[in-house]
């Protein structure tokens, strides 16, 4: 394998023999194919949280750098990005904790944020900090309930380091419930209308992950944030007549390191989870990192 392909974990740390194949070529298409069906105008933030799927596209920059905006689930997602190198904005999808602010200043990191006591302590420092504020227009876990925008926007203009970058929201049914889904479109269009009135430095609006872009794109906002779909899975099979995507994990590779024959009625797992019906071949298979290709 050529040395520029080699995952952050270093040979010597690696004593499992086993590989995943990861295709930046695939990865790449599918983001082509993303871009084609949302437009040109709408910007691609791809999430690339839990080691970006178990891809660990997250490691390498020749990945990243094709974005100016990536997203992380946590603050140190962040910094982990950082300190590979990655230069360009990167969103922290869930408000953190308070005692990470020094984090989030440390490696420019912009949070998503819609709670009180954050934003008063965000504003005790003095270096500037970049938010998106959540609207919480129906996931029912956080977000600032629309009524609530201009209130919370007069909240955020009292600290002048604070800038508001974006606003976005969450939508949790877009796969299931297209009238719910409308409720909160129409819910997150007033609060985007308040914030537009009230922030000029607004850049970026968002709602639709993986299934919020295939069923509900219209170019209204100009963000969008990808997951499954970028790694070539489909949130359901009907989806596979919107968008053609490829998989980026393309081969899995592993050694049996331990084969037994076992007799019938032979329990196998915890809590006895797998009985054999007949006399059977067992065998341990190792899982470890992955390489790309």
């Amino acid at each position: 394998m050529n040395n520029n392909l080699r995952s952050s974990f270093k040979d010597d740390k690696i004593t499992r023999p086993t590989k995943v194949d990861v295709s930046i070529k695939n990865a790449m298409y599918n983001i082509s194919k993303i871009q084609e069906f949302v437009g040109n105008n709408i910007t691609i933030m791809p999430v690339i949280k839990a080691n970006a799927y178990g891809s660990y596209l997250n490691e390498r920059l020749d990945f990243l750098n094709n974005f100016n905006i990536v997203a992380v689930a946590i603050v140190d997602e962040g910094v982990f990005l950082r300190k590979i190198g990655y230069k360009k904005d990167i969103f922290v999808l869930n408000q953190p904790d308070t005692e990470e602010i020094e984090k989030i200043i440390d490696n420019n990191l912009i949070v998503g944020i819609s709670s009180d006591h954050f934003v008063d302590d965000l504003g005790k420092f003095k270096e500037e900090v970049k938010v998106h504020i959540e609207i919480g227009t129906g996931m029912g876990r956080t977000g600032v309930h629309p009524k609530r925008t201009e209130k919370y926007i007069d909240k955020i203009k009292k600290y002048p380091n604070i800038i508001i970058d974006g606003i976005y929201t969450h939508l949790s049914s877009a796969d299931i419930d297209p009238e719910y889904t409308k409720k909160q479109l129409k819910s997150f269009d007033i609060a985007v209308e308040i914030a537009k009135s009230k922030v000029s430095t607004i850049r970026y609006i968002h709602s639709e992950a993986s299934t919020g872009i295939l069923n509900f794109n219209d170019e209204k906002y100009n963000l969008v944030r990808p997951g499954l779909i970028i790694y070539g899975y489909y949130p359901d099979d009907s989806f596979k007549s919107k968008i053609d995507l490829k998989p980026v994990i393309t081969k899995f590779y592993s050694k049996i390191t331990l084969l037994k024959e076992v007799p019938e009625n032979f329990s196998i797992g915890y809590s006895r989870s797998f009985i054999t019906k007949r006399k059977t071949k067992v065998a341990t298979i190792p899982v470890r990192i992955c390489r790309w290709i």
